[in-house]
């Protein structure tokens, strides 16, 4: 867990210290205030105050994206931020964009309207407050064990649970999940997973706490709780009962699924396309595609209307790039050539402007 100290208790810890050492400190720069309290800014040589030296770029609209980046090199990995109805990045600063809590990549990014963003990396998995910065971090995994790949917000109240999911294993599947409660404590230390070939999971477009798990067939809806010990193939619930592998039929290998609870649409990216489906509605038949811009679609997640934002391979480059797709039409959002040493690894959408 990582706390901030508040300033001013921190500023007088500092003096009491150089105190103690037999120093008297310079108190010219700094204005002592009472707890709870900011100080105004020093005057400058014009005998104005500074203004907050922390640029937070354009806010953001709602809604908008929150992009996952990894990084090849020592760099810092980036969360990106993209505006749906501007078209543009926003909250675009190195400050929120390069931290170093994040390392080097970030495998995976949710968002909650009661946890805010939410980032799986290699080793953590990290909340972000309101303004972009670290919340709190849950680190007591093994480097080797936990990949961050895979982390679902799920529930609402003091029932919302972020579950994440781990193999020890050298292996595609997920074996084993935890959960914590929204300021990132432990609830449930370690449950096992129901399927030997488990590597896909979202949170159910219903928005009751169930779990959406797949891997290549069917997509199984399935309780977990705080008491669970072992999730239970049994356990599970078909979400189109006889009509799953035909997904594979139409449009490939499944890559990815995510939710979208305030539309309860449910996106699952294949190899050919990605499909959207709405809670209710039938098993979706036609798939969203990009032939100009993508040759396999590894991302995808439900835009606020009938279209669908996606992580895609282009044709003869392993640059990826995110396009917004609507029914027979496409837009490149960020072409991954652009970002460097970056590339492009999870996208989700955020409803709470920020």
């Amino acid at each position: 867990m990582v706390r901030r100290a508040h300033s001013s208790t921190y500023a007088l810890a500092l003096v009491f210290s150089l105190l103690a050492a037999g120093c008297l400190p310079d108190l010219d720069a700094y204005t002592i205030v009472a707890r709870g309290q900011d100080g105004a800014p020093p005057p400058t040589d014009g005998g104005t105050g500074t203004p907050n030296p922390i640029d937070l770029g354009a806010p953001c609209g709602d809604p908008h994206l929150l992009v996952a980046t990894v990084t090849g090199t020592s760099g810092e990995a980036r969360a990106i931020r993209w505006d749906v109805a501007a078209g543009a990045y926003c909250r675009a600063t190195p400050s929120l964009e390069r931290q170093r809590a994040f390392g080097w990549a970030i495998r995976d990014v949710d968002w909650h309207p009661e946890t805010g963003d939410l980032l799986g990396l290699d080793d953590a998995v990290v909340a972000l407050d309101d303004q972009g910065f670290l919340g709190w971090r849950h680190q007591p995994f093994d480097d080797s064990a936990f990949s961050g790949s895979w982390v679902v917000a799920l529930g609402s109240g003091p029932s919302l649970r972020v579950a994440a999911f781990w193999t020890e294993r050298s292996s595609s599947s997920l074996e084993y999940g935890r959960l914590l409660d929204a300021n990132g404590f432990v609830t449930n230390e370690r449950f096992e997973m129901p399927f030997s070939h488990s590597r896909i999971v979202t949170a159910h477009p219903s928005g009751d706490g169930r779990l959406l798990i797949a891997s290549g067939g069917p997509i199984f809806a399935i309780s977990v709780g705080d008491g669970t010990e072992r999730l239970r193939e049994a356990d599970g619930v078909d979400l189109f009962p006889g009509m799953s592998p035909s997904f594979n039929d139409l449009a490939g290998s499944r890559n990815h699924l995510d939710t979208d609870v305030a539309t309860r649409r449910v996106s699952m990216a294949h190899d050919r396309g990605v499909l959207l489906w709405t809670l209710g509605d039938p098993p979706p038949s036609s798939l969203f595609t990009c032939p100009s811009l993508c040759e396999s679609y590894e991302i995808a997640t439900p835009g606020p209307g009938d279209e669908v934002f996606s992580i895609c391979d282009p044709p003869g480059s392993s640059d990826r790039h995110l396009v917004h797709m609507t029914r027979g039409s496409c837009e490149l959002l960020i072409d991954g050539t652009s970002l460097g040493s970056h590339d492009l690894q999870d996208v989700t959408l955020v409803r709470e402007a920020r």
